[in-house]
């Protein structure tokens, strides 16, 4: 009797608990479906406990094999529930195995079958220019990740494999949630071969289109009314260039002694541009640096891996008197005074800053009904707040000196402190950075 008796107290703690079940509702799925898991445990819960997607070819047993080799997991902290997995992209046998505590509880096995997404992409035309805009039409009969996209690849990368379009692509788009539509891309700077190539975000290429973007001749003009500019004065550039130019291609204000010849090395030492964005001919304007010294403006045919295509030179010396302040206010509503000084990180003008405040004194004396606010803006040098407070203080001691000196009437004058956030110029030069450095007049 005591035998039978112990043989019930060992019975009774195995069958309190069931073995570890994990199912699913289908075992038949197509690349990236997401599908339900129902798991129990029959026991105590285990924080630490997760199903993976495993190769099926990976031997079971382990934990640690599972981890080594899963492609997709979920945690299972509760003794039973439910998670979601998505199904692997690449076709084949796999197993939902469930492990913890180093061992593997259970599995299930399902199969990825291969899917023709019909995928297609189209392009109107296959020959553009540099930087023109291009519409790609695409459609896919079988949903996609939202991960999957589109990438502009040259025509030599090797087609098929996803990794390697990715450390090749110019630009690139995802597909979100789109069966279909059309994307835009900017066609490459740079002439050749390229193709659009559909990734599907689990390693292949699924589907290409090619193009050629055409050599464009590089020629322009660069013209100036005049060779020599006051700091701060409004230098109006008249150019003319092909249409067929990337939208990027650029005119930069270059200090002379810099090298001539390379897109990058104008770049990196240019202290004003502006974008051609496509246009054949125009007028672009700039304001004159306030150190004096040769300038150039340089034509280039890009912003990324491109050349100098033509130049010309003009000086900057002298100060603005009134009647060139009178003439850009009225053509502009605003001046540039680059002749205003302060001590450092400090509001107090500098006396060698006599010479501009007096010819602005005298165009207040010669236009009695003239009302201006005054515009202070600094550098990126120091935090934001404190740029942006000293901006403001710095316009109120021009407007104070103006009143005590030249016994301007206060209301005729406001002031505003812009700090670092109207740059027109590079911050990261001394040149452009003195450049932002300013004080201007714009019209009430």
């Amino acid at each position: 009797m005591k035998r039978i008796l112990f043989f019930i107290l060992i019975l009774i703690p195995a069958l309190a608990f069931s073995q570890p079940k994990v199912t699913v509702s289908k075992t038949k799925f197509i690349p990236g479906e997401s599908f339900e898991v129902q798991y129990s445990l029959g026991g105590p819960a285990k924080p630490t406990a997760w199903i993976g997607i495993i190769p099926s070819n990976i031997p079971h047993g382990k934990e640690s094999e599972n981890d080594a080799h899963d492609v997709a997991y979920q945690y299972t902290p509760n003794a039973s529930g439910t998670v979601t997995l998505k199904a692997p992209m690449n076709p084949g046998s796999y197993d939902l195995r469930w492990s913890g505590d180093g061992v593997e509880f259970t599995s299930v096995t399902i199969e990825v079958s291969a899917v023709d997404y019909k995928a297609s992409l189209k392009l109107k035309k296959n020959v553009f220019n540099p930087g023109d805009d291009i519409d790609l039409e695409f459609s896919i009969a079988v949903p996609l990740p939202r991960e999957a996209w589109i990438g502009v690849i040259p025509s030599e990368v090797p087609h098929g494999n996803e990794t390697v379009n990715d450390q090749h692509d110019v630009s690139y788009q995802y597909l979100g949630d789109k069966p279909a539509g059309t994307f835009r891309f900017q066609a490459p700077d740079k002439p050749g071969s390229y193709d659009f190539r559909l990734n599907n975000s689990g390693g292949k290429e699924i589907a290409s289109v090619s193009f050629r973007v055409g050599d464009v001749k590089l020629e322009g003009t660069l013209k100036l009314q005049k060779e020599v500019f006051a700091p701060g004065e409004q230098i109006d550039v008249d150019f003319t260039a092909p249409a067929e130019l990337p939208r990027r291609a650029w005119v930069g204000m270059i200090p002379s002694n810099v090298l001539h010849g390379k897109e990058e090395t104008n770049d990196q030492h240019d202290i004003g541009w502006s974008y051609l964005e496509k246009k054949s001919s125009g007028t672009l304007h700039f304001v004159a640096p306030p150190e004096a010294g040769s300038y150039d403006f340089r034509m280039n045919s890009s912003d990324s891996d491109g050349v100098e295509i033509t130049s010309v030179t003009f000086r900057v010396s002298g100060s603005l008197n009134s009647e060139a302040m009178a003439k850009a206010i009225e053509e502009t509503g605003k001046v540039t005074l680059y002749g205003i000084q302060f001590d450092f990180n400090q509001a107090t003008i500098k006396a060698e800053s006599e010479p501009v405040l007096k010819e602005v004194g005298s165009l207040f004396q010669q236009q009695s009904d003239l009302k201006l606010r005054i515009l202070g803006h600094t550098d990126n040098v120091g935090k934001p707040a404190y740029n942006l407070d000293l901006s403001k203080k710095r316009a109120e001691s021009v407007k104070a000196y103006l009143v005590q000196n030249f016994k301007v009437d206060a209301t005729r004058l406001t002031t505003e402190g812009f700090g670092d956030t109207k740059p027109i110029a590079k911050n990261d030069t001394e040149q452009g950075r003195a450049q932002n450095r300013r004080v201007e007049l714009a019209k009430q």
